[in-house]
């Protein structure tokens, strides 16, 4: 039986969140979806209660599997969706009642193959921090050409900051859109761990974007995403998020040169990991208790040689603020004695 729509939920842990996020799925004005929930060993009551939702809904699937990360959770997801088109939704955030009624409309009367919306950005109090959309208009992107460009901004995440509104193309995230299952299918597109990876939605998102021909962008805010600290993102330790980082530039470099980005368009690949090296970088110093495993951690970014030597081969240095140049220029010459120093120092 195919459906017009799969919602993929990996869950861990949430049984505070998960009777929110679910009833605002079940609820949808679009019936004919099928939710397919990934319990990834979860310790608390969460399975007992996706099978109680199981029970009363025939669209709900519930797979129980050992803890491999959210990555592998969707995977899971997407080995069992029957639905024309695919959304992942995280177990701690929730969507207006109308999201996928709206996208999937919008997506077969435009013949997309992917389409996105705005998002709230909610604290953990729950008050509103910002909304924020990747374009303040509708609009739709016609080509592969431009579709590619859009994967690009995947990486560079450029924002503008308007009032309490934030506009960037293209986030990372993946729980803002309605993805076509046959590009999916087509092209073989998988999340990698998030144990390996930095961002394994930033892979997804490339990877699909690479390889579609029509998307569409709305800017109506339809997700509500929520900041608590039990969150796979809230509770990763920043101090150790370099190896992941790394990798990532070198799986993105590969998978770029593959498919004929040129060196212009790699560039945007590198200013995404000087970003994130720097941010790391920051994250040690300040947060590391004990002086001995911050020198570790440092000289590990530092004596990287085949990442800087992908780096250092880029044009991308105009793109960047001019502390972060300097920064740049320090972890080129290895000076860790200032490097330390100036990440004490505000760096915005």
């Amino acid at each position: 039986m195919q459906f017009k729509l799969s919602v993929i939920i990996p869950v861990y842990n949430v049984e505070k969140y998960i009777d929110r996020c679910i009833n605002s799925i079940v609820n949808q004005t679009l019936d004919d979806i099928e939710i397919i929930i990934v319990d990834d060993g979860s310790s608390d009551n969460s399975p007992q209660k996706c099978d109680d939702y199981a029970k009363n809904d025939y669209r709900i699937k519930i797979i129980h599997q050992k803890n491999a990360g959210a990555g592998f959770a969707r995977n899971k997801g997407l080995e069992n969706a029957n639905g024309e088109y695919i959304a992942f939704i995280d177990s701690d955030d929730y969507i207006a009642l109308n999201m996928f009624e709206k996208l999937y409309n919008i997506a077969k009367e435009e013949d997309l193959d992917a389409c996105s919306c705005g998002i709230r950005n909610i604290n953990k109090d729950n008050t509103l921090m910002y909304d924020q959309f990747d374009y303040p208009e509708y609009r739709i992107i016609k080509s592969n050409k431009e579709c590619r460009e859009v994967a690009l901004e995947t990486l560079r995440g450029k924002n503008k900051k308007i009032a309490h509104k934030l506009y960037q193309k293209h986030r990372m995230a993946v729980w803002h859109t309605i993805f076509k299952k046959s590009i999916i299918n087509d092209f073989n597109i998988k999340f990698p761990s998030e144990r390996e990876v930095f961002s394994e939605d930033l892979s997804f998102n490339f990877y699909f974007f690479t390889n579609a021909r029509k998307i569409g962008f709305i800017p109506d805010l339809m997700v509500y995403h929520c900041y608590n600290s039990n969150s796979l993102t809230a509770t990763r330790i920043k101090m150790n998020e370099y190896p992941r980082l790394s990798l990532q530039l070198h799986s993105l470099l590969e998978y770029m040169n593959t498919n004929n980005y040129d060196e212009r368009q790699i560039d945007s690949l590198r200013l995404f990991y000087v970003n994130y090296v720097i941010s790391n970088i920051k994250n040690i110093v300040r947060y590391e208790k004990r002086k001995i495993e911050c020198n570790i951690k440092l000289k590990e970014i530092l004596n990287d040689k085949d990442s800087w030597a992908i780096i250092k081969k880029g044009t991308f240095i105009s793109d960047l603020k001019w502390h972060r140049r300097i920064f740049l220029y320090l972890l080129y010459y290895k000076t860790m004695f200032i490097i330390k120093l100036i990440s004490k120092i505000t760096l915005k």
